[in-house]
């Protein structure tokens, strides 16, 4: 019989199925990475930033041929909750390719950022409350600080992107960047403090400068205009420009108590502001109509419009409608310019169709940003407000093709476990050689079968839609915490696999006491549980391989492109030392529990057709439920408005979930056992985890490991 040219059963097959899946990641990462850099165009690296004891990591981005006597705008990028930097490639490239520096960094202990003993807000582990990732800039404002620093930037046109949490973090970093003060407010400061002028309160918008020419002599004014101008010089380099997505701007939205000449006064924060939701993002849907928000925006009774870009004087107590969003340009309209340039915007967009999550994935809301900033910072591939710049249409977006490139790896990498368990199975080594065999036949009754797939179904659906539900559900209060201690951020994903093995230990009784009442045999006896412990240590080994090669693959396309595995929230990063110890109490965590949904999977295997349609019958039948609540969910978003099971930090399942399907289905016909499966996944959504959260919820400080291991 003609041996296959890929086939698991042979070693020579298993080569070379697995050299043809690394040339395609090669291949594929080296596509993404020209897309990333535009061709090119732009120059893609990483950076380390230790700013108060603590590195924190980033991915800079600047035009290709930049040098230090360039002058170029600047933004940085915080990312939110559940997710970490990678998760916005999409806004650094796009931005990139337009000529703008770009910095987009994980926030202090998420991906390969440490936690620092303060954050750049004073709170520190010792302090009450310790860190807070929602009360602190972690990372943010140091970031913006590092931009300040490279000669190539224009320090006068810096900002900031902040989405979810990141919002919140951006929102806090503008407070402390630019405070309450319009510049007229500091220097009548100068006056009252310096000069020991006097100010009633109706004076105090009097215009400083002729204030001072006024009432100050030749040298006090002298003095006057040099503190001034220092007074200027720093004012000058404040962010310039914030855009918040999927955000509630509940910080640095609301107006604040100064002090002006020794009275109280209402000020916003002096820095532009965007904010752009999407119009499934029901949280924030009622922006508009807040008090705080039109409080803010000097509206009295009426709402704030959408897609109108806004002058706030807060000294008249006024705002100004300047014109549309879409229609407006500092190109064609030398006084929109003078207005935005000369002063604080704000601006709120709401994009119809975007959840969100999906708004860090969405050519919409990344041509709302690219547009906003270059407006605000006038540049697109040159000033936009010099006749010989051509700009690149801000709707004109190729990020999704290296989004799709990269799930593409994504795929090939968790094919690659197959060929690599199968070539360690294959050596001929009893103590990785299948397990017996001879009692697997499984009595194929076809009405029971269909039964137990349904309701299959209905439980998967059940613990997706419980789990996305108050963060976890009913359960999640009670023993989340003991079963997930290092889990950051929401605990949904968590909450659901811990219902699904409960579903799935229900199934496998159910299944077991009718195979016993049918033939008189549980049937359990095919799962290959019960077999010796050199053999099961010998699974753990083969799993532990799989995940070796499949990051030092992962190593390879950092190293020579800049790309990693992932697709939308499902991630496989590179981790530093310490993660992996969380890496490795998820794994202990996680392995009964897929030790019991494999076993539930697995029980039904089918003899009686083809092994390749049982296998998609098996994906389909345990993925169905969770695709079936993401597709009423998107019908409710569209239809009703609302939330049927909100998805927000559990889109991964969706590939995910059929992903470790496969791999227990496959690994149990290699072996004919579940215990190789119940590690493999176990192992690879643990990696999956720590890659995608990290530990940014909870102060931990960098381990010994991590001073002496420089990974």
């Amino acid at each position: 019989m003609k041996e296959k040219f890929f086939s698991l059963k042979t070693r020579q097959g298993c080569r070379r199925l697995f050299a043809c899946l690394l040339v395609f990641i090669l291949i594929c990462s080296f596509l993404a990475a020209v897309v990333a850099t535009d061709g090119g165009k732009v120059k893609h690296s990483r950076v380390t930033i230790d700013a108060r004891g603590a590195v924190f990591e980033g991915d800079l981005y600047i035009p290709a041929g930049t040098s230090d006597e360039d002058s170029l705008p600047a933004i940085t990028i915080a990312h939110g909750r559940g997710v970490g930097r990678g998760t916005f490639k999409s806004f650094a490239e796009e931005l990139s390719r337009r000529g703008f520096v770009v910095l987009n960094v994980d926030a202090y202990g998420v991906g390969l950022s440490e936690q620092p003993v303060n954050d750049e807000s004073g709170l520190g582990a010792s302090t009450q409350g310790g860190l807070d990732y929602n009360s602190g800039p972690m990372g943010a404002l140091d970031a913006v600080d590092y931009l300040r620093t490279l000669k190539y930037v224009d320090a006068t046109r810096v900002g900031i992107i902040g989405q979810s949490g990141g919002g919140r973090r951006a929102g806090v970093a503008a407070i402390a960047d630019c405070g309450y003060y319009t510049f007229n407010d500091i220097m009548i400061n100068v006056l009252y403090d310096e000069f020991g002028l006097e100010f009633a309160e109706d004076e105090i918008y009097q215009d400083a400068d002729e204030v001072a020419k006024a009432k100050l002599n030749d040298d006090q004014l002298a003095l006057y205009e040099y503190i001034r101008d220092e007074k200027f010089a720093e004012y000058d380099t404040r962010l310039k420009a914030v855009c918040l997505l999927g955000s509630a701007a509940d910080k640095v939205y609301l107006q604040n108590t100064v002090q002006v000449a020794g009275h109280d006064v209402l000020r916003n924060c002096q820095t532009s502001i965007c904010i752009d939701n999407g119009g499934n993002d029901f949280s924030y849907r009622d922006f508009t109509g807040r008090d705080s928000t039109k409080q803010a925006m000097y509206l009295g009774d009426a709402n704030m419009e959408k897609g109108i870009w806004y002058l706030v004087d807060d000294e008249a107590q006024t705002s100004t409608m300047l014109g549309s969003f879409a229609e407006m340009s500092i190109a064609t309209d030398p006084a929109f310019y003078e207005a935005i340039n000369g002063g604080i915007t704000r601006m709120y967009i709401e994009s119809p169709v975007e959840s969100h999550s999906k708004g860090f994935l969405s050519v919409q809301t990344t041509s709302n940003v690219v547009h906003y900033f270059e407006q605000r910072l006038n540049n697109n591939r040159g000033k936009l407000t010099d006749p010989g710049t051509v700009p690149l249409d801000p709707g004109k977006s190729q990020f999704v093709l290296r989004e799709i490139l990269n799930g593409l790896c994504l795929l090939a990498m968790v094919a690659m476990i197959f060929p690599v368990a199968a070539l360690v199975i294959n050596r001929n080594n009893p103590e990785f050689a299948p397990v017996d065999s001879s009692a697997l036949n499984y009595t194929y009754n076809k009405k029971q079968y269909w039964i137990i797939a349904a309701v299959s179904i209905a439980l998967t659906f059940f613990a997706i839609y419980k789990g996305n539900l108050a963060n976890g559900g009913p359960m999640a209060p009670r023993y989340s915490l003991t079963l997930f201690p290092l889990i950051s951020t929401y605990r949904n994903v968590e909450v659901f696999i811990l219902y699904v093995a409960i579903a799935s230990l229900i199934l496998l009784a159910v299944s077991a006491f009718l195979s016993r009442k049918a033939t008189g045999e549980t049937g359990l006896k095919r799962l290959g549980i019960a077999i010796p412990f050199k053999k099961i240590l010998g699974y753990f080994g083969i799993a532990a391989a799989t995940l070796g090669v499949s990051y030092l693959v992962l190593m390879v396309i950092e190293y020579l492109f800049n790309q990693d595995f992932r697709f939308w929230m499902a991630v496989f990063t590179e981790l530093k030392a310490e993660n992996w110890l969380y890496v490795f109490t998820y794994t202990v965590i996680l392995i009964p529990l897929y030790l019991a949904i494999n076993s539930a999977i697995n029980f039904s295997t089918r003899t009686d057709i083809p092994a390749h349609k049982d296998d998609v019958i098996c994906v389909i039948v345990n993925s169905a439920g969770v695709w079936l609540c993401a597709l009423i969910q998107i019908i409710f978003m569209f239809t009703a408005h609302k939330n049927f099971s909100s998805f927000i930090c559990s889109y991964q399942v969706l590939l995910v979930v059929p992903l470790t399907v496969i791999i227990a289905r496959k690994t149990y016909r290699m072996t004919n056992s579940v215990w190789l499966g119940a590690f493999i996944n176990a192992m690879f959504v643990a990696w999956s985890m720590v890659s995608a959260t990290g530990c940014s919820d909870f102060y931990f400080p960098i381990s010994v490991i991590g001073r002496i291991l420089s990974v």
